[in-house]
């Protein structure tokens, strides 16, 4: 798997918030996955997927990384593409 592009479709700059951008990520050229949201703990930032809220209130991702190496492949390239766009504002 080859993450071929990154898109950061917004950003977030608020302390006390979490959520840190939006992105959309293309796969091999052939598969797009869009709302990415790229999350700020304490510890790390991180990947959440996109997701849909069921009926008994509970949220299912519709698509996911299926191992550990799939997703640190993904995190680090939306991480990467969030750095770049930060960098980019700041010195405009």
């Amino acid at each position: 798997m080859q993450v071929t592009s990154v898109r950061i479709q917004k950003t977030f700059d608020e302390p006390d918030k979490m959520l840190k951008a939006i992105a959309s990520i293309t796969v091999d050229n052939i598969i797009a996955i869009h709302d990415v949201r790229l999350l700020q703990s304490a510890e790390k930032m991180f990947i959440a997927m996109p997701n849909k809220k069921l009926g008994d209130a509970t949220y299912k991702d519709l698509v996911h990384p299926i191992n550990a190496e799939g997703r640190k492949i993904l995190e680090e390239a939306v991480i990467s593409a969030y750095n770049a766009s930060i960098t980019s504002a700041e010195s405009k």
